[in-house]
């Protein structure tokens, strides 16, 4: 709480990082099951993939959330940030995975008649974490090196005899 307000854990310049960020996971899932399937993807699998695209992207968003990815500019990028994110994803990807297990969002009909839930292939999810990591993780470092020396050089972090100290240069129309 900041002067009695609840303040979002989401940094108000975060919002478009989370929509790269949604992109990148939905293109991860999405390029899980198609590395996975040398011969095109199962149609029980394309089903399984349609039905819990929504909810693996929404509900990797929101742990990435609480992990605490969004909560300063992406400017500020360091190892916090980055810890932040492997514990988001990591945490999504065993949580896709119990859902899928739980809920059963895709059952079949066998020709006996009988109903059998479509399981999550474990291929796809250790893929699908690898390219969750990857994605996100690669798209922060890129947006961190396109920065300028400028903009590094006017937040400036000094160590000082151990202690962190952040400082922010600021500039004056004089050039002083």
């Amino acid at each position: 709480m900041r002067n009695g307000r609840r303040t979002l854990p989401v940094h108000r310049h975060a919002v478009p990082q989370m929509l790269v960020d949604a992109a990148l996971v939905a293109m991860a899932y999405l390029f899980a099951f198609e590395l996975r399937f040398d011969s095109g993807t199962p149609l029980r699998y394309q089903h399984l993939f349609h039905a819990t695209l929504p909810w693996v992207v929404g509900g990797t968003l929101v742990l990435l959330v609480l992990a605490g990815v969004y909560r300063r500019e992406t400017r500020f990028t360091g190892r916090r940030d980055y810890e932040a994110l492997v514990r988001g994803i990591v945490i999504a990807a065993v949580v896709t995975m119990g859902a899928v297990v739980l809920i059963h969002p895709v059952e079949i009909t066998a020709a006996n008649g009988t109903r059998a839930a479509v399981g999550m292939p474990a291929g796809v999810m250790a893929l699908f974490l690898l390219l969750a990591l990857l994605l996100p993780t690669a798209a922060s470092a890129t947006m961190l090196e396109q920065m300028s020396v400028e903009q590094l050089a006017r937040h400036a972090t000094l160590i000082v005899e151990g202690t962190v100290v952040s400082t922010t240069v600021d500039q004056t129309a004089d050039g002083e």
